[in-house]
Parts: structure tokens; C-alpha cells; sequence
């Protein structure tokens, strides 16, 4: 068996650069979607000898990730191997919407995604929802709208003509949540861009809101008077390396979100269904090892995985309707 990665070739020391290191991601994703795709559903139906899967992941930190998903590639290759898998592969993608189009053109088996993603992938990649994923010991977690202690600001209504700090368009709980909360409250919305802030504001019935690309930015932004108010996960929110007590001191929160699941394992639902269980069974059971779980929780401080329940699966399909997604894509 063989364990590949896409994406993660050590570049020379004198092209390690962030632009350097960006065109050669962009490259390698580029050349990674381009290849063919499976020219049928009869080759996933066909007999699995010499199988090849891929983990697949949205990441622009890919080096950060690689040593997790590289060590569940070699788990995979390892417990699936009576199954006929002789390969396993770790493909990289630089967001959320190039991770659906690889999974979409079956490049990609096998991916861990929050609810927003989970919604993307369940609607429009043929991805199934196997496991629910606990990290940090949450299974479930709400979304905290936040201002500074002197603010009037008491309900969501108050954000009418004001501005809120997102984190960016792909997070779930700092980005597509919060716009899920103000339009489920039928309150209009208008994204910001950053050198907007000191020019213009929003209308007067208007939400407005500007991603500031990390939950500290969007802290630090309300408690220096740049925006209204912020939201991020109250995991986030609780965190002291994420928000210090003396910046959150200086905040406090207004509004809390129903909860959510934290994250999902998804696998590719024309996979053999005998195969799609063996994958579950692996992450179902890596918890139960102490060389699997010290390599779960280095990744987003996942520490364990249980089947999603009723209510789990409610939430996914009412994220895709408001994403205006099917409920299901039919199998290619």
C-alpha cells in the first residue's frame, strides 16, 4: 500500500516566500483538478483492487495540516487494504470552493468540514454526512454576537445601520452563521469592504459587515471602535489565545445562536457501501488509540467522532436550504 500527498512538495529554500509558495499551490490545485475524472459510476461499483482514496482538505496553511491528515492517510491505507485499497492520497485545496470541485469530479473521498462546508458538499458534491466530529469536547456550538461594554446595542434589530466584524466568507461560525441569524430576523445586509469603513455607512434599515480574516481582528476591531459589534463561535470567544481577557474584558456579548454541529466526516456517497463503513469504523475507533488521538487532536483539536443524530442531519439540510441548495445531488 502506498500513502501519496498532493500539494505539500518541499519547495528549495530560496523559493520559500509567500508568493512563491502561493503560485506553486495555486499550480499544483490547478493540476490536480484538471486530471480526468472517473468516466462512470461503474468504476466506484467495480471491484475495489488496487483502489486509490484521497483525504482531501481546504487549507491556505496546508503545512500546518500536512502531519494530521498525512498519519489518517497511512491509518486508511493500513485498516482498508482487505478492501482492496492499495493507495491513499492527501490533496490540499486553497478554499472551500475548489475542495467541492475536486469532490464533485471524484478527486476527493474523504474530507472534514464544518456545517457550511458540510451544506456545499452534501448538495452539490455527492458527499454523505458518516460521522459527527467532537473537537475540543464539543460536539455542538453557538455563534456570540459581541460589542464593547458601553454600547446601547441590546438584539440583533440594533444592527440596522451599524457594522459587524466577520472572520470570512468560508467560516461557519463567524461568517455564514451571523448572516443566518440577521436575515432569519429580516434584516438586510450589505458587505463592507475594509477601506469603506471611515467613508461610507449603511443604510439605515442595513446590516452592514466586513471581514477582517481572523476572529482577534474582529475583537480588537469592536473594542477600538472600527466596527459595531463582532461574532465568532463562543469556543473562539472562550479561548485566551484567541480572545485575552483583557480584550474581552472590554466586551460583552449581546446575542447568542441556536447551536450547531461542530464539524462532519464526509465521505463520497458512490464509494461501496462495505468500504464507506470500514472509513467510518477507522475514525469511529481512533479515539480508542493513543497513537491515533494524539494525531486527532493536532488537527482543529478534534478528539473523537460519534454518527450524526437526527437533529444533526436537520441542521445540515436546513444550512442548504438556506443556501438555496437540493437536498441531495443525484449520484454521477
Amino acid at each position: 500500500m502506498r500513502v501519496a500527498t498532493f500539494l505539500l512538495r518541499p519547495l528549495p529554500p530560496a523559493s520559500r516566500t509567500p508568493s512563491a509558495l502561493a503560485r506553486a499551490f495555486a499550480l499544483a490545485c490547478l493540476l490536480a483538478l484538471a486530471a480526468p475524472a472517473p468516466a462512470s459510476r461503474a468504476a466506484d461499483d467495480a471491484p475495489a483492487a488496487g483502489r486509490v482514496l484521497t483525504i482531501g482538505s481546504a487549507s491556505h496553511t496546508p503545512r500546518e495540516h500536512y502531519a494530521a491528515l498525512r498519519a489518517m492517510a497511512d491509518w486508511l491505507a493500513t485498516d482498508c487494504t482487505d478492501l482492496g485499497v492499495s493507495e491513499v492520497r492527501v490533496l490540499f485545496t486553497p478554499n472551500l470552493a475548489a475542495l467541492v470541485a475536486a469532490f464533485a469530479q471524484s478527486r476527493v473521498d474523504v474530507v472534514s468540514e464544518t456545517l457550511l462546508g458540510a451544506a456545499e458538499l452534501t448538495g452539490r458534491a455527492g458527499a454523505e454526512a458518516a460521522l459527527l466530529e467532537r473537537r475540543s469536547g464539543v460536539r455542538r456550538y453557538h455563534t456570540v454576537f459581541f460589542t464593547r461594554q458601553s454600547s446601547l446595542l441590546t438584539g440583533l434589530q440594533g444592527l440596522r445601520g451599524k457594522v459587524l466584524a466577520l472572520e470570512d466568507p468560508g467560516s461557519t461560525s463567524a461568517g455564514f452563521i451571523p448572516l443566518q441569524e440577521l436575515a432569519g430576523q429580516g434584516i438586510p445586509t450589505r458587505e463592507i469592504r475594509p477601506e469603506e469603513l471611515n467613508l461610507h455607512s449603511p443604510a439605515p434599515d442595513v446590516a452592514g459587515y466586513v471581514y477582517v480574516y481572523d476572529e482577534r481582528n474582529a475583537a480588537l476591531a469592536v473594542r477600538n471602535g472600527e466596527t459595531d459589534a463582532g461574532a465568532m463561535s463562543d469556543t473562539d470567544w472562550n479561548d485566551p489565545e484567541t480572545v485575552p481577557p483583557v480584550l474581552r474584558s472590554a466586551l460583552r456579548i449581546f446575542h447568542i445562536s441556536p447551536a450547531v454541529p461542530r464539524s462532519f466526516l464526509l465521505v463520497r456517497t458512490a464509494l461501496p457501501a462495505p468500504l464507506k463503513r470500514r472509513i467510518a469504523e477507522t475514525f469511529l475507533q481512533a479515539d480508542r488509540r493513543p497513537e491515533r488521538l494524539r494525531v486527532l487532536r493536532g488537527y482543529h483539536a478534534t478528539d473523537g467522532y460519534e454518527p450524526p443524530t437526527e437533529d444533526d442531519r436537520a441542521a445540515l439540510a436546513r444550512a442548504r436550504a438556506t443556501l438555496h441548495i437540493p437536498a441531495a445531488l443525484p449520484t454521477p
